[in-house]
């Protein structure tokens, strides 16, 4: 996909974000179920230490749709 304005951010199209989202999700996420009595998925991404800004800022943008507090 090509972008026509290069300050396209990925942060302000939903679709977009989604997309990314999904991918590094599908790349480098997992779902974890610790029991079947215990159904309360965790949801995993593990980024590089170099990546610290970009984990933040998920985090920032998607930490206020958890129920519980979320752990970096």
């Amino acid at each position: 996909m090509q972008y026509k304005n290069k300050k396209h951010s990925i942060y302000k199209d939903k679709a977009i974000f989604g997309a990314y989202l999904a991918g590094l999700w599908e790349g480098d996420g997992s779902v974890l179920v610790k029991s079947k009595e215990h159904l309360k998925p965790t949801i995993n991404i593990t980024f590089h230490k170099n990546q610290s800004v970009f984990a933040e800022k998920l985090l920032q943008i998607r930490s206020d749709q958890c129920e519980e507090k979320v752990v970096y």
